[in-house]
């Protein structure tokens, strides 16, 4: 009898089906697990992704780019304030002779870092300062980021150089042009140093919790504190480094409380209750006037035009006002600002506020005061009405717009 034949069912793979779909919910786990992990490191992290982005910016691509990338022209106004319309053909000479610059008066005019790549570069920039009248040269090397541009030896600054700017050849150079060497730092708007020394920083409510002039979201910084010793020291030791290599003026910014939001949650540390914020910017004007007057250089502190001038309440941010402080020499910027159809332009000048803002300072101690209209391309009627109500104000130093 024929056997019946055998009906094979066939199943599915025992070790897939069941696994298979084991396997997709794993790894369906494993990757939402890492797409928070990722999300997490990237909340948390953003503020310092961003500095360092803006930090590789500035060292690798912005500050030292290559001279052959970023030729320094004389129509060019990266290099100096202003612009010149023709290329010098060979390499720019400096005047036969050249007077000593004084005090008694001056005219400023700028020079980016990029034009020191080279010798040739800061020939030529310094080249056309000087054929545009101008008799001091001036060089940021301590900029709001708290980024220093020279090869400095000071302790608090060893984490914030950024280029090493060759001073020596700068200050030789300026004098073969008949230009004054003088050096820009920012004071208490650092951040890089406000994160790196916590201590000597302003915190939000109390000890610990830095805090920021905006959001995190949107990119806030800490400042420095004005009331602590090691925030003017490391301002004092910069100034009296670059004088003793040969600035002849330093132009101190930043000298100020911070500004921007949240002003009533600054904690400045029990010593602010002790010394009013007047108090305490005069204490840090007269300390940083010291330090580089001691080492040969004119100090000069700059204030925007608006806080001095305008009439409105300043105290939380420059106490009694930048009249106030006793500084000898003060420096007034005039800052744009936009008109009905949203041009930047020159705000209309006010003689009378110059004056009275000169006699105030006058009789805190101020000798010499500047005015620095900037280098937009500003309305010369305007221009013009500020140059002559500072000049009957009794400004003596201006910053130098080429045409």
């Amino acid at each position: 009898m024929a056997k019946k034949a055998m009906k094979i069912k066939r199943y599915r793979s025992v070790s897939g089906a069941g696994r298979k779909r084991g396997s997709v919910v794993v790894r369906l786990l494993v990757l939402l697990l890492l797409a928070g992990v990722i999300f997490a490191i990237g909340w948390f992290g953003a503020s310092r992704c961003i500095d360092a982005i803006t930090e590789f910016w500035y060292t690798h691509i912005s500050v030292s780019r290559p001279a052959q990338e970023d030729p320094v022209q004389p129509a060019d106004d990266s290099t100096v304030t202003g612009s010149s319309e023709t290329e010098p053909e060979s390499r720019p000479e400096p005047p036969a002779e050249t007077e000593p610059v004084t005090d008694d008066a001056g005219t400023w005019g700028e020079v980016a870092l990029s034009a020191l790549n080279t010798e040739e570069t800061l020939r030529t920039a310094l080249s056309v300062l000087s054929q545009s009248g101008a008799d001091h040269a001036v060089l940021t090397l301590k900029d709001d980021r708290g980024y220093v541009y020279y090869d400095s030896g000071v302790e608090m600054a060893a984490d914030a150089v950024r280029a090493q700017a060759d001073i020596a050849l700068f200050v030789r150079l300026c004098d073969e042009y008949g230009l004054a060497p003088c050096a820009r730092l920012e004071v208490f708007r650092d951040p890089l140093t406000a994160y790196a020394r916590r201590d000597a920083a302003v915190h939000f409510e109390r000890e610990g919790v830095l805090w920021l002039d905006t959001s995190a979201e949107l990119g806030g910084k800490p400042w420095l504190n004005p009331y602590s010793a090691d925030a003017r020291s490391y301002a004092a030791a910069l100034a009296q480094e670059l004088a003793a290599a040969g600035m002849t003026d330093i132009l101190f910014s930043g000298v100020q409380f911070p500004s921007g939001y949240a002003l009533e949650f600054c904690y400045y540390g029990e010593s602010a209750a002790q010394l009013s914020r007047t108090d305490c910017l005069r204490e840090c004007v007269a300390m940083l006037h010291s330090a580089a007057e001691q080492a040969g250089a004119n100090a000069w502190f700059i204030w925007p035009a608006d806080a001095a001038l305008s009439g409105t309440d300043v105290s939380m941010v420059y106490g009694d006002g930048p009249a106030a402080l006793g500084a000898q020499r003060i420096l007034l910027e005039v800052q744009a600002v936009r008109n009905a159809e949203g041009i930047l332009q020159l705000p209309e000048a006010d003689a009378a506020a110059l004056s009275d803002f000169a006699a105030a300072a006058g009789e805190k101690g101020t000798q010499r005061f500047a005015l620095d209209l900037g280098a937009l391309a500003a309305d010369p009627a305007l221009e013009n009405s500020w140059l002559q109500a500072a000049q009957a104000a009794g400004f003596t130093h201006f910053e130098k717009t080429l045409p």
